[in-house]
């Protein structure tokens, strides 16, 4: 399976108000510019006017023929940028704004039509509805969103540390993506991690992660639920836009043995928090639940090797639910109390 990791770097061209969380903002407004290119108002459900197939994929929400019912991973994920404090959230004109969007598959092939739909969304807006008068009716006023630029496009590479730029503003050439990521990267970058991890692993949890077992919401970060949930997101994904990938297990005695690894995995420090979030579907012209942890947990384990190239993975993926809207965006980094006892062990024998 192919990944493409993309950077959009735009510009406030006005004031824009932003919110704390901007995954869900930022795929509405992909959404949005998209139906606009096909020709159709954002909230029609079929899909059966989208003349190009590459389009109808990025639009699609719904798949009959998926096993687990009609909710399919999507071929993308938006990369939101961090949480924003009170005093980040309003961006002033020239300010920047990146954020990005990983590609599955043949949608790769799509890039061009996103950059036309980023283009399109520029006077769409972004952000906050605001209220200002009507330009034909200065007594009336009318609620829109502030407008932007697309000032350029990046792919990147998180494991080669490579980049190539694709789109800058004022020139009328879109490169083709040529930098992706495959699952043999993300293998290297695991057998790398095998000789840096010992026995505690942390992961940050950049954007709410929405997890659920035996049909609850879970509260906090509990291994053995992210692998279980990882494992199917990684399995539909790549059964539907690419090959199976061999880090998966390949049998049910294979999967029931890595999920009992899971269960042995405890929580050696827990520094996250539950972020109660609501978003707006246009589609549906309904209130979603985004909510999820938030934060930094480190775990314990004889060893984490059976894990380090899913939860690879999860990086370019995400984890849990809503992952198209920017949810469950986790990051793997050094547990710095451990390399602190190390460095002190170390000392100490010298």
């Amino acid at each position: 399976m192919l990944a493409c990791q993309l950077h959009f770097e735009l510009r406030a061209e006005e004031p824009l108000y932003l919110h704390a969380y901007n995954g869900s903002a930022l795929r509405g407004m992909v959404y949005r510019a998209a139906m606009q290119l096909a020709g159709e108002p954002p909230s029609r459900n079929g899909l059966d006017f989208a003349g190009d197939p590459l389009l109808a994929r990025l639009l699609h929400t719904l798949d009959e023929r998926n096993l687990r019912g009609q909710d399919v991973p999507r071929p993308y994920v938006i990369d939101p940028p961090p949480a924003l404090d009170a005093h980040q959230r309003s961006l002033q004109p020239g300010e920047r704004l990146i954020f990005g969007i990983t590609l599955f598959g043949d949608l790769i092939e799509a890039f061009p039509i996103l950059v036309l739909s980023l283009r399109r969304a520029e006077d769409m807006g972004l952000g906050r509805f605001l209220m200002r008068e009507a330009d034909d009716k200065p007594t009336s006023t009318t609620s829109q969103r502030e407008r932007f630029r697309l000032c350029s496009v990046v792919a990147h590479h998180p494991y080669r540390r490579m980049t190539q730029t694709l789109f800058v503003e004022g020139e009328r050439e879109v490169k083709m993506p040529e930098l992706f990521i495959t699952a043999d990267d993300v293998r290297q970058q695991a057998e790398h991690d095998r000789a840096r991890v010992g026995e505690r692993l942390a992961l940050r949890f950049y954007t709410p992660t929405s997890l659920k077992a035996r049909g609850a919401w879970v509260q906090k970060p509990a291994f053995n639920v992210i692998v279980h949930r990882l494992i199917e997101r990684l399995e539909q994904l790549s059964r539907a836009y690419g090959q199976p990938l061999a880090c998966l297990p390949q049998t049910p005695e294979a999967r029931l043995a890595l999920l009992r690894l899971a269960d042995a995995v405890q929580v050696a420090k827990d520094e996250t928090h539950w972020v109660p979030l609501r978003g707006y579907s246009e589609r549906t012209r309904a209130s979603t639940n985004l909510g999820g942890f938030v934060g930094r947990a480190v775990f314990s384990a004889e060893s984490f090797a059976p894990f380090l190239e899913l939860l690879r993975w999860a990086e370019i993926a995400h984890v849990g639910q809503h992952t198209v809207k920017g949810n469950g965006l986790v990051r793997l980094e050094p547990d710095l109390a451990e390399e602190k006892t190390d460095h002190e062990a170390r000392n100490a024998h010298r």
